[in-house]
């Protein structure tokens, strides 16, 4: 089981653990759960909070507008984030190299 947060961007959740990024770490480490997915533009904004998630034992998965861009999903894969959610999969697929491609 993954956690689903916006990490308080883009939409307000009524579930305050869904409009936190530490409020979602906390509950998925409290819980024993896999993971979180999490909207991309934290860890595209701070690539640093990615070794935050891992040093929690978490899988981490994103989600959003960034992640149609190539550079940024790059960047996600350089620092840790173990697969990104995209709109535009053949245009990302296309971005990347065959090492790449187990994202």
């Amino acid at each position: 089981v993954l956690f689903l947060t916006s990490a308080g961007y883009d939409e307000t959740y009524a579930d305050p653990r869904a409009n936190s990024l530490r409020a979602a770490l906390r509950f998925a480490t409290t819980n024993s759960l896999l993971g979180i997915v999490s909207n991309a533009k934290p860890f595209v904004q701070c690539p640093e909070l990615v070794r935050e998630v891992k040093a929690a034992g978490l899988l981490l998965l994103t989600w959003g507008v960034d992640n149609n861009n190539i550079d940024a999903v790059r960047l996600q894969e350089a620092c840790g984030v173990d697969a990104v959610i995209t709109d535009h999969v053949a245009h990302v697929r296309k971005g990347l190299t065959p090492r790449e491609h187990v994202l």
